[in-house]
């Protein structure tokens, strides 16, 4: 997990709309996160995934 900390920091990936894989809306920093994004994130989640950077909701990489 450390690497991956490094990994969104050197590829600036934190600073865009890195969203941690959750299963749950209370999980999510905003609701409309949530609403737009929800279904990805819980999918993300069931499949290990820990994080998933979107452009315009759609998921573009999964970090695992």
């Amino acid at each position: 997990m450390k690497n991956l900390k490094i990994l969104y920091k050197e590829l600036d990936f934190d600073s865009g709309d890195l969203l941690t894989a959750a299963d749950n809306p209370s999980l999510c920093p905003k609701q409309s996160d949530w609403l737009e994004k929800g279904e990805w994130l819980a999918a993300a989640k069931r499949a290990g995934a820990e994080k998933v950077f979107f452009v315009e909701n759609n998921p573009v990489v999964v970090f695992a």
